[in-house]
């Protein structure tokens, strides 16, 4: 008994009648010999069947040629639905006379599986690739892109000719990145996979530098021929940028905590260079030689306080007091100042917007923002040109804020100071902030303009973003959360007073540090009038108040020193014999000594370097603002030391 053949073999008459059909046919029916032999396809198959098969044998008769392109479906019994290449020939007899049909029918359902998935499988990776929001480019061995999607489009400015069209995907990448761009496509091209992500500096069709991040590899057929390389292309320049940024916020952040210790040792220098001229002076008639030299000595040292509070301005430790502002006001009034600082040479251009809110801010502290910006952009024109103030109202989504390093989103008032002046590349651009850089030449400045202003607009919750390109001006913008509530408004400050009245023999404690300071601190009150010990630390002062208890009036406390500072010694000393008359001190702006002590006692801040007038005057406010809360003074105990 011979095997059925892999193929269903037939003979079918002019009736369409069949004639004979091997066994795969017959077997493949489900029924027997006796049920197809001299039976119609329409006893045979369903109906719908049988008239497809009806239709290509009327075709194949009249035609008097072959037809092999026949692709059906067939429902079996025995199997489900299958799928045959059917081809049909003409039967003739022995005058080659058509007497039938011969036909051959091959089960091709695998093959027509397998077609399917492959183009379900084309269909995913074409929407894969339409759809991705990376760019992805298919290059040929030598790294000719034979294909790129949207994104890649998008990401260079190309249309897909046009990237055809290029000698290789290494073209797309800027010149200093070409020899490595083609290094890795070869390299590629060899291992195929496992391959380290890249990054590579890339050029759009505009000439703008891009950075972009490169994960490739290498698709080939069954026999590992290569068909094409795979190339995933992720713009990473905005990534980039708010890495630098918070690089940037992180060294400014740095340099601003060192430069607030700096002004803090520098004002205790301050402090003893201003006393000591202070008390030479005194000591002087109106017509001795040595008061001029005294005198700049003096001038000096204000000088220099002047720049420990640009230093503290930039670190973000100066007090603020804040008041609502509304900006266009605030500008409109600047501009005849601004006129004078500017000069004839430059015009000014003010566009106050229409509806912009109010901001809680220092007035003072703002207007020094927008003159270093102005003055700035004035330096930015040494032949003249246009500066452009603009003001309007922005939102800021969370986006938005991460790419500014701004703390929240919200409402913004932005202030926009442009100028039509040299501009600046990317070097000086990443750099403009930086405390003491500087583009000017020797003598022309400091350097911490701009650091100062970015210091200011931290402090008050808001941020100074700057755009520049070279030949195309510099744009800065400055800002700040608009203000939905009205604040506390501030005491107006008190008049100036003459001579401050001296002490009647009370006592006061003098915790510093600083030898030198605390020595002159000890001279001035006792001049004064008082009675003075002093302790070189908070604990150390903690330990005199025990020691003492009873009859000491004042406390005047440095905030920051060694093994306890001044305010945790004030705060244990209240704990224990009730709240004291005191007055802090600190070379740092800052008011968390305030803050964060008991609001019964009410403690003054003294800023160093301060003047022997400023603190006999804080020292005799905290003397009487004692005896009103039942403190009485106590001068029984005689002037000495802690320790």
């Amino acid at each position: 008994m011979t095997s059925p053949l892999p193929a269903c073999v037939f003979q079918k008459d002019l009736a369409n009648r069949v004639i004979w059909a091997n066994r795969a046919w017959v077997e493949g029916t489900g029924k027997s010999r006796d049920q197809i032999i001299g039976k119609s396809c329409d006893d045979v198959f369903p109906r719908e069947v049988a008239e497809r098969f009806a239709v290509d044998d009327a075709e194949v008769i009249r035609s008097n040629r072959p037809k092999t392109d026949i692709v059906l479906k067939l429902p079996l019994p025995k199997v489900g639905n299958r799928w045959y290449a059917v081809s049909k020939t003409p039967w003739h007899d022995h005058d080659g006379k058509v007497i039938g049909v011969l036909g051959c029918a091959l089960d091709v359902t695998s093959l027509r599986e397998a077609e399917v998935a492959l183009r379900h499988s084309e269909q995913r990776f074409r929407t894969l690739f339409t759809a991705s929001p990376l760019g992805i480019v298919l290059s040929d061995e030598r790294g000719r892109i034979l294909d790129a999607n949207p994104a890649c489009l998008r990401q260079f400015g190309y249309s897909l000719d046009e990237l055809r069209a290029l000698s290789s995907l290494a073209s797309l990448m800027a010149p200093s990145d070409v020899a490595a761009g083609q290094a890795w496509l070869r390299a590629l091209a060899v291992a195929g996979s496992g391959m380290p992500p890249r990054e590579f500096a890339a050029l759009r069709r505009d000439g703008q530098t891009v950075c972009t991040r490169h994960v490739g590899a290498v698709v080939r057929d069954q026999a590992g021929n290569f068909l094409y390389s795979l190339d995933m292309i992720e713009d990473m320049t905005e990534t980039k940028q708010l890495e630098e940024r918070l690089r940037q916020s992180q060294k400014i952040e740095a340099i601003g905590r060192l430069a607030g210790g700096i002004a803090h040792d520098f004002n205790n220098l301050l402090q003893v260079v201003l006393s000591c001229t202070g008390e030479a002076l005194a000591g002087l008639g109106e017509d001795d030689p040595q008061r001029l030299p005294l005198r700049q000595s003096e001038q000096a040292a204000h000088r220099a306080a002047s720049l420990t509070r640009q230093l503290l301005a930039f670190s973000r430790q100066q007090v603020l007091q804040p008041v609502r502002i509304d900006l266009p006001n605030l500008v409109q009034e600047l501009l005849s100042l601004l006129n004078r600082l500017i000069g004839e040479t430059i015009c000014i251009d003010f566009q106050p917007g229409a509806d912009v809110g109010p901001v809680l801010a220092d007035a003072n502290q703002i207007e020094q923002v927008l003159i270093n910006l102005c003055v700035n952009a004035r330096d930015a024109m040494p032949d003249g040109g246009m500066l452009t103030l603009s003001i309007q109202e922005v939102t800021m989504g969370p986006e938005d804020c991460a790419r500014r390093d701004l703390m929240q989103p919200g409402t913004y008032v932005a202030v926009r100071v442009q100028d039509t002046g040299e501009g600046m590349g990317d070097g000086t651009l990443a750099r403009v902030f930086d405390p003491f850089f500087t583009t000017k030449t020797v003598g022309k400045g400091t350097g911490l303009g701009l650091a100062v202003a970015y210091g200011i607009a931290r402090q008050h919750g808001g941020t100074i973003t700057a755009s520049s390109r070279p030949g195309q001006g510099s744009t800065f913008t400055l800002l700040l959360p608009r203000c939905d509530h009205t604040p506390v408004p501030a005491p107006p400050p008190a008049a100036p007073a003459g001579p401050v009245p001296g002490g009647h023999g009370e006592t006061i404690l003098v915790a510093e540090d600083e030898a030198l300071v605390r020595d002159i601190c000890r001279r001035m009150l006792e001049r004064a009038g008082y009675r003075v010990m002093v302790a070189c630390h908070g604990l150390e002062a903690v330990q005199a108040v025990r020691a003492n208890r009873g009859a000491i009036d004042l406390l005047v406390f440095d905030v920051v020193m060694p093994i306890m500072g001044g305010r945790e010694a004030y705060e244990t000393i209240s704990r224990e014999n009730g709240p004291l008359p005191c007055v802090f001190v600190s070379g740092y702006e800052n008011n968390d000594s305030e803050s964060a002590s008991p609001a019964t006692a009410s403690p003054r801040l003294l800023h160093k370097p301060y003047e022997r007038q400023q603190l006999l005057e804080a020292v005799r406010e905290a003397v009487a603002a004692g005896r009103q809360t039942g403190q009485p003074p106590h001068a029984r105990v005689s002037p000495g030391s802690s320790g």
